[in-house]
């Protein structure tokens, strides 16, 4: 997962989870970000079907944003 932050928020973190039905999700990783920037997590091992970004918190900053790129084989 590619995490790219702009509008300088004080902090953000993004969850990346995982699902066999859609319905129950685990985290499997987290990504934390003080100020702008981006983040990138390695390839996990956990075999899901389903997988998502989550918001978990976005605090400060001017006006902003976060985008969350998931990629898979």
């Amino acid at each position: 997962m590619i995490v790219t932050v702009t509008g300088a928020p004080t902090s953000a973190t993004v969850l990346l989870e995982g699902s066999h039905d859609g319905v129950r999700w685990a985290v499997l990783d987290e990504l934390s970000e003080q100020g702008q920037g981006g983040l990138v997590t390695p390839a996990t091992a956990h075999l899901v079907r389903y997988v998502r970004a989550r918001l978990q918190t976005l605090s400060g900053g001017s006006d902003p944003t976060v985008t969350a790129t998931i990629a898979s084989d």
